[in-house]
Order: structure tokens, then C-alpha cells, then sequence
């Protein structure tokens, strides 16, 4: 049979070309499969395959056995609800001139590594509460402390901060910290900001009994966290919190107040004692926090007519909380749903 010159060209390049990717092909399979990356926070859990191929290298005899001796002996500390804390790291931010604010975060020492032999990821860089204080209408400050990881010796935590003063002088920082288990600490950021760091047992639950734990909480620097407990209890601490706006301290009445207006919705006697806090508290700050809570009450004449008179307190404080509670009331048949946690509230320094 006859083939020309160009067509036996063509083949011979085609059957050279076919070599070659059998050659390739020949050579992918003959060569080592990479290990699969694990561990990673952004790819979630290692498929099956990973578990598997991790699985097969921990059980080999060529790892030794001291190797996995410390794999199952190693801990780390973990954040967790803290309910569930053994230990709970709390971390004070300060900026001249911008904010001084605090965060909690409750932790639990567990396994580093899983009944795979592969290292556990179970909170990797989760953002705490973000705070947006302010001191003037021309000051801001928007940050956080985020926890980045930990050992069974240490956490690292990282502050992260933007801000301008009232004098109109603009920072920002962003530096990791690491604080040893069970040791205080002092630290000096740029910016002329002091991170201090400490450890503290975890709280009591929330039950009935703890009831005066939270409330003599309320007026300290954990008054958010306590402020929260209190109304994730619902109307068993609506008594409590209404004595407790007789308390001596205006930051423990002012709580109290901000709590009822999460919890009180349609009881009267909730409803009673905040007005009869906007009326007749000596404190701009208690009355301005009475105020605001009245927005979340059941509207009612009463309310309506001492937040329409509170509009003309000599404070300007009390003056926008109670025009705002009101603009937002007039018209409303419903109560509104209580706030989530995660809600901004400026009384307890969320955004």
C-alpha cells in the first residue's frame, strides 16, 4: 500500500507525540502520591481520603511510638461556651482618648489531635465582639481582639484597632500577644495603647439562684457579659432587675434598665419602673438608659407621655435617647422581638 511522505510524516509525529504522553502517564502513576494537606482552617474537614491516608502513616510501624505517645498526650486549650470553661482569659484594651474595653474569652484544654492523628482546627482566628466607642460627635474607634490560636501553655490573641480622638489625631494598631496560662500580663502597644491581660474561673450558670451574682455584676467592668446572662433568663430576673434600679451605682442601675428593655416587652412592672426611672433618676446616664429600653416595651400612654416629656431634660443625652425611643414607638401596635446577642447596643459598648 502506498503512503505518501507528507501522510507518514504526519503519523510519525503523531505516534511520537502518543510516546510521549504515554511516557508521562506511565510516570504519574509510578511516582509518590503528595500527602493531602490537613489542618487547614479555610478547606473545613479532610475528606475521607485525608482520614484515611492519615489513618494508614499513624498506624505505620515506621512512626514510632513515642511519636505517638506525644500525639495522644498532647492538649491544647480551645474557646468554648462558658458553661463549659475551665478557664476564662480576659483582655482590657486601652487608648488614650479613644476606648477602654474589655473581652472574655472562656476556654477548655481538649485533644490537639484527633483519633486520625490529624491536628485538631476547631475555632481557627474567630472574631470576638467588635467595639465602636465614642466620647464625641468627631470621635470613633472600631476594633477587636481576636483569638488566633493556643497551646497547652499559652493563647495568642491579636488587637486589631482604627480610631481618631476628639482632637481629630487618627491611630491604628495591629499586634499579636501571647499570654502564658494562668499569668497576668502587661503590655505596651504602639500607639501609646496597654493591653492587659488575666485569668479568672469561669461564672456560675444562670439559674435562680445565681440571680444576685449577676446583678451585683452588672455595675463592675464584666457588666455586658453579666447584662446578657440576666436577660437570657428571661422574665425569672425581670423582679431582680427592678430592684436593681435602686441600686446605689448609676452604671448598675443603667444596666438594669438597658436588661429590662430586652426582657420587659409587656410587663407592667417593668414597664413601671423605667418610667419611674427616666422621671426621677438623679443620673443623665440612668435616665438616657431608661430611655432607650422604653423602645422596647409595649407602647403605652405612659410610656409615651414621659418619654415626650423626657425630650425636654436639661441633658442632651437623655434628650436624643428619649426622641429616639419615641419617633420609634409612635405608630407601633406590636412590641418588638428582644435583641440578639450579637445586636449592637451602644449602653454595653457593642456597635
Amino acid at each position: 500500500m502506498f503512503i505518501s511522505t507528507r501522510v507518514a510524516g504526519r503519523i510519525g509525529l503523531l505516534g511520537l507525540l502518543l510516546t510521549v504522553m504515554t511516557a508521562g502517564c506511565q510516570c504519574s502513576r509510578s511516582s509518590t502520591i503528595s500527602p493531602p494537606e490537613t489542618g487547614r482552617p479555610d478547606r473545613g474537614e479532610p475528606d475521607e481520603r485525608a482520614i484515611s491516608l492519615a489513618k494508614e502513616n499513624f498506624d505505620s510501624p515506621t512512626l514510632s511510638a513515642a511519636l505517638k505517645a506525644q500525639r495522644d498526650g498532647a492538649f491544647t486549650y480551645w474557646k468554648c461556651d462558658e458553661n463549659k470553661a475551665e478557664t476564662v482569659l480576659v483582655v482590657d484594651v486601652t487608648i488614650d482618648e479613644a476606648t477602654d474595653h474589655r473581652f472574655t474569652f472562656p476556654l477548655r484544654k481538649e485533644p490537639a489531635y484527633d483519633a486520625h492523628g490529624l491536628p485538631v482546627h476547631r475555632f481557627p482566628r474567630e472574631h470576638s465582639m467588635i467595639c465602636a466607642d465614642s466620647f464625641s460627635p468627631r470621635s470613633w474607634c472600631n476594633g477587636a481582639v481576636n483569638f488566633e490560636g493556643a497551646s497547652a501553655a499559652d493563647v495568642t490573641v491579636e488587637a486589631s484597632y482604627g480610631w481618631m480622638t476628639a482632637r481629630g489625631v487618627e491611630g491604628s494598631l495591629d499586634e499579636k500577644v501571647t499570654v502564658t496560662i494562668g499569668q497576668s500580663l502587661e503590655r505596651r502597644l504602639s500607639e501609646h495603647a496597654v493591653l492587659k491581660a488575666f485569668w479568672r474561673p469561669p461564672w456560675p450558670k444562670a439559674t435562680v439562684e445565681t440571680i444576685p451574682f449577676f446583678v451585683a455584676e452588672l455595675g463592675g467592668r464584666d457588666s455586658n457579659e453579666a447584662g446578657w446572662r440576666l436577660v437570657g433568663m428571661g422574665r425569672t430576673a425581670i423582679p431582680a432587675l427592678i430592684e436593681a434600679l435602686k441600686a446605689d451605682g448609676d452604671g448598675q442601675r443603667g444596666t438594669a434598665a438597658w436588661a429590662l428593655g430586652r426582657i420587659g416587652l409587656a410587663d407592667d412592672g417593668a414597664r413601671e419602673a423605667l418610667v419611674r426611672a427616666l422621671r426621677q433618676d438623679g443620673s443623665p446616664y440612668v435616665r438616657a438608659a431608661a430611655a432607650s429600653a422604653l423602645e422596647l416595651i409595649q407602647p403605652s400612654e405612659e410610656v409615651l407621655a414621659a418619654l415626650a416629656d423626657a425630650t425636654k431634660d436639661p441633658d442632651k443625652e437623655v434628650r436624643a435617647a428619649a426622641q429616639w425611643s419615641l419617633d420609634h414607638l409612635s405608630g407601633k401596635k406590636e412590641a418588638p422581638p428582644p435583641a440578639d446577642k450579637d445586636k449592637s447596643d451602644p449602653l454595653l459598648g457593642i456597635p
